[in-house]
């Protein structure tokens, strides 16, 4: 009888958004009643999951079935999924209030929340390949919800293309393991691994560089990220839910997959020489924007970038708080995005002191000096830490008006660090991750490089000369180098889109 209750309450967490919300869409009823039959899907999945969790917690098990993967990673990951899911549903009652397509809108969107949790508490290669290309087909309803929008509908037909690129990429990676293990069940893989049943292999190398391809490419790392920085005129929940819950996918196969990624040493190294190039334009060119939506579309491809390098780094604890911490700073950024222009404003009211060169002096030897014990206590790679304690210098710098701003982002800091110390030292454990071991000092060193030039190519984009070298710098990065203008060329020729679509003008599709 238990295991009946535990099948249902499995089949209500990921499919009860997408049934609640097809009902709901399908209905001719009020804005009002239609939002509330599509939260009521995302309350009855949090109601189900909960009586999940409590479930094992009173009946332990061993957190593993045939279909589905219930380890302490999905349940933060589902938590994460439908914590997201809960507030954009719940923001979009008023923001979308008056849309003459809001049934259509409640459908796609939670049936995306569906195919996402699908995805994460897949325990079988071919559901999980199921849930990422159902992820992909409805997120691109939701992309081109305003069809006479030309830009958008240029960007969506790129990342269509770019992700039917990344789901071979993964069928064939997923062919490639099975036909290693024999078995489609990642749970028994993973066990394969552990118990070295499973080694390094040619056919095993070329599936963990096809899994860091489609990590890649679901994570819109250069040069094919243009469709991630062109999509922001989709609505503004649309927009979170895309940076919050669906673009760092690409990192969560990582982190599932990381004892399969640990056996391929060429797979990490291609993961970390793209990651580290586009972390280093990703951050240059947002420095060049003044949307406030553009500018936090950039720095998603600047943080997935990061969080790529920490799983090539084998760090995979690390990113999994940095993929917790960024889904919830974008959730937030992107809905409440008005409160970006305050920020702004105290940075140059920061910078504007006569005491500001001081206070940097100050707030970097205070931040050199916080991770720097950290970095004591904690084994990592060098380049992590500097590029942690550059960050927490111009956070405390931009808070440099006030002092009391000031010790509150120091506070702020120290805790920030302690997290990160308690994280590492037991979230390897927690999570059932692999341990980390010893860095390799070529792949710090580039890392290094990549922050010092960082640091260098920011400084010269900050200055206010109109012309000469400073000035053509500062030209070609707000241009985005011209990358996506080549790959849009690209794409047109290989797989060219209308861009007036037939169901401009066909009211019945709402």
């Amino acid at each position: 009888m238990l295991d009946y209750v535990v099948f249902a309450l499995l089949l209500l967490v990921p499919l009860a958004p997408a049934v609640v919300g097809f009902w709901a869409g399908w209905t001719l009823q009020t804005d009002s009643k239609i939002a509330k039959k599509a939260l009521l899907g995302i309350q009855m999945s949090i109601v189900s999951f909960a009586l999940l969790v409590l479930m094992y917690a009173v009946f332990p098990s061993s957190g593993t079935l045939e279909l589905a993967r219930l380890t302490p990673l999905t349940w933060v990951i589902t938590s994460l999924v439908l914590g997201i899911g809960w507030v954009v549903t719940r923001f979009s009652r008023q923001y979308m209030r008056g849309e003459p397509r809001l049934g259509y809108y409640y459908r796609w969107l939670l049936f995306t929340l569906s195919a996402v949790l699908i995805t994460v508490l897949a325990n079988n290669l071919l559901l999980l390949l199921f849930g990422w290309v159902m992820i992909s087909l409805s997120l691109h309803r939701l992309l081109v919800f305003y069809p006479n929008r030309a830009r958008t509908l240029l960007a969506a037909h790129k990342k269509f293309i770019i992700a039917r690129v990344s789901e071979v990429s993964l069928a064939i990676a997923f062919w490639l393991i099975y036909e290693q293990t024999g078995t489609a069940n990642i749970s028994a893989i993973f066990d394969m691994v552990n118990n070295a049943q499973l080694v390094s292999s040619s056919e095993l190398t070329v599936a963990a560089c096809l899994i860091a391809l489609t990590a890649i490419l679901k994570c819109a790392q250069l040069p094919v990220h243009g469709w991630l920085i062109q999509v922001v005129d989709a609505p503004t929940p649309v927009s979170a839910l895309l940076h919050a819950g669906v673009i760092n996918l690409g990192g969560y196969l990582l982190i599932l997959f990381a004892p399969v990624m640990q056996l391929s040493p060429v797979a990490n190294g291609l993961l970390l020489a793209i990651a580290g190039i586009s972390l280093l334009l990703s951050a240059l060119i947002m420095q060049t924007r003044v949307s406030v939506k553009v500018k936090l579309a950039w720095s998603t491809s600047a943080q997935m970038a990061f969080m790529l390098i920490e799983c090539a780094l084998g760090f995979y604890e690390l990113a999994l708080l940095h993929l917790i911490a960024h889904s919830l700073y974008k959730a937030h950024a992107f809905l409440f995005a008005g409160s970006t222009v305050q920020q702004y404003q105290n940075v140059l009211l920061a910078k504007s002191s006569t005491h500001s060169h001081l206070r940097l002096v100050f707030s970097i030897i205070v931040c050199a000096l916080l991770v720097g014990l950290a970095a004591t206590l904690v084994h990592s790679a060098l380049s992590l830490w500097l590029l942690l304690g550059i960050g927490l210098s111009f956070h405390l710098y931009g808070q440099a008006h006030s002092v009391k701003n000031q010790l509150i982002a120091l506070l702020s800091a120290i805790m920030m660090i302690a997290l990160i110390v308690v994280w590492k030292s037991f979230a390897s454990h927690w999570f059932n991750l692999p341990n980390s071991g010893n860095v390799n000092i070529w792949a710090d060193v580039y890392l290094i490089c990549i922050v010092t030039l960082l640091l260098l190519c920011a400084n010269q984009l900050h200055k206010k000369q109109a012309s000469g070298i400073t000035s053509r710098f500062q030209n070609a990065f707000f241009a985005g180098l011209y990358l996506d203008e080549w790959l849009t060329r690209f794409t047109q020729r290989v797989w060219p889109t209308r861009l007036t679509p037939a169901y401009l003008n066909d009211s019945s599709r709402s």
